[in-house]
């Protein structure tokens, strides 16, 4: 086959108006006619970070505890904060919750956290009576390690009378770079005002953050000017370790016989069975009685084994959370990302009501987060009052109505998050590390296969 060549290309400054490959549109070779790619910008694909800390590049860990609680009344057109003693919460976690079922006229607001050990719980109320919460409930507590968070001053305006007020700010310092659209948004405030509700977060374009608030009270309230709101985004968590670490409440243990040695069952409902078991700790040290290891016995069931060299029958302590770190095989993705429309019915005046909606891949009762992705108050009226994992492929969502008429919340996208990891039994966590830099490579070869294709330099979509 003989090669011709049927084009000069000219070389540097001699040809300002640049170069074009081929000759007609059907030429393999690409670019033919092709508009330059932006370089798209923020979160999504900035440029990898480097350095031992900040948010993106940083590890961090991400908890998940079932915390039985039964928290107090809230009285008639108001919002009201209750805490919540949950070990192993550090003072620096942004949470989140899920309450493990719904009831009409409660509304979930976003919580935060106050001290370690302690979530406050704000729950707003727009009914004509006092409602009290279900009793001995096994609320979800998810955290978030302060190393996956970026914080902002923020000044809202005010929020009128019984009414639902979305507004935007732009992040700035520090926290610029960490949002971009099609993450998902955990925020909280850092204090409470009664009356007053953080209901969602939702990132509105690089940078911007949208910040619905509630007013479930029947006078304007402003919220307090110059508080550091803290912010987290994700757009999916990698598997990036083998390793769990479990909180786990051993409950009543039996004594272990004088001059022996003895192994007792504890159950962990996120053990799975083949985990490997790595270690564990128990958290006070009891003379003459030694905490000499374990196993993974079964899915949910792990063996403690204690000695006993003393000439007195031993009882270990009861009620004691040991730390339990296991090996998992293959583990799952930490968090799922999925995007759905989402068309709601009628919501009542002066109310809450749960709707069902398909999600496929969601799990029943597992950890899950929504947001939706555009204004649901655009009467001032509507506001998401929380989420839970309902069925299987089926997502439970609250809308609030302050209003003092029904109201239908738009049709939108919403973006649902879910945790990949079986509940851990009622008293116990299980914590996962996270590396974010692992989905930012993700998002970038995303966009460099996008630019790809739009080029004309490989064949897909």
């Amino acid at each position: 086959m003989t090669m011709t060549t049927t084009e000069t290309l000219q070389i540097g400054p001699s040809n300002p108006d640049g170069k074009k490959y081929g000759l007609s549109a059907s030429d393999p070779i690409g670019f033919y006619g092709a508009t330059p790619i932006v370089q798209p910008s923020g979160a999504l694909q900035s440029a990898i970070p480097t350095g031992s800390s900040g948010y993106g590049n940083a590890g961090g860990q991400v908890t998940v505890y079932t915390s039985t609680q039964s928290p107090s009344g809230i009285a008639t057109i108001t919002s009201a904060e209750q805490s919540l003693t949950v070990t192993g919460v550090l003072s620096t976690d942004l949470v989140w919750y899920n309450k493990p079922t719904a009831q009409a006229g409660i509304a979930l607001c976003l919580g935060r956290v106050s001290a370690a050990n302690t979530v406050k719980l704000s729950l707003g109320n727009p009914t004509g009576g006092t409602l009290t919460p279900t009793g001995s409930e096994a609320w979800i507590i998810g955290t978030i390690a302060a190393n996956l968070q970026v914080s902002a001053a923020l000044s809202p305006a005010a929020v009128a009378a019984n009414s639902v007020s979305e507004q935007t700010f732009t992040l700035s310092g520090t926290a610029a770079g960490a949002l971009a659209p099609g993450m998902i948004a955990f925020a909280n405030k850092p204090t409470q005002q009664a009356g007053l509700g953080l209901m969602s977060a939702r990132i509105t374009a690089n940078n911007q953050v949208a910040l619905t608030f509630a007013n479930f009270t029947a006078a304007t309230i402003t919220p307090t000017a110059s508080e550091t709101y803290l912010f987290s985004a994700l757009s999916g968590l990698c598997a990036v370790s083998n390793i769990l670490n479990f909180g786990v409440n051993a409950g009543t243990l039996a004594l272990c016989a004088t001059i022996s040695s003895a192994e007792q069952s504890v159950t962990e409902a996120g053990i799975a069975a083949t985990d490997v078991w790595v270690g564990a700790t128990k958290p006070t040290q009891q003379t003459g009685l030694a905490f000499v290891g374990g196993r993974v016995s079964g899915a949910g069931a792990l063996k403690f084994s204690f000695a006993n060299p003393t000439a007195a029958n031993l009882t270990p302590t009861g009620s004691e959370v040991y730390g339990v770190t296991v090996y998992r095989p293959s583990p799952a993705a930490l968090l799922s990302l999925f995007s759905v429309t989402i068309t709601p019915a009628s919501v009542a005046a002066n109310t809450t009501a749960e709707q069902t909606f398909s999600v496929t891949g969601i799990v029943s009762a597992q950890p899950v987060w929504a947001e939706p992705q555009g204004q649901l108050n655009s009467t001032g009226a509507i506001a998401f009052g929380g989420v839970r994992a309902s069925g299987t492929n089926q997502i439970g969502i609250v809308f609030a109505n302050l209003g003092s008429a029904a109201v239908v919340p738009p049709s939108l996208t919403w973006l649902v998050a879910q945790i990949n990891q079986t509940l851990p039994t009622a008293g116990n966590f299980v914590a996962q590390s996270v590396l974010p830099i692992n989905n930012q490579l993700q998002n970038l070869a995303n966009a460099m296969r996008l630019a790809h294709v739009q080029l004309g330099l490989i064949a897909g979509a």
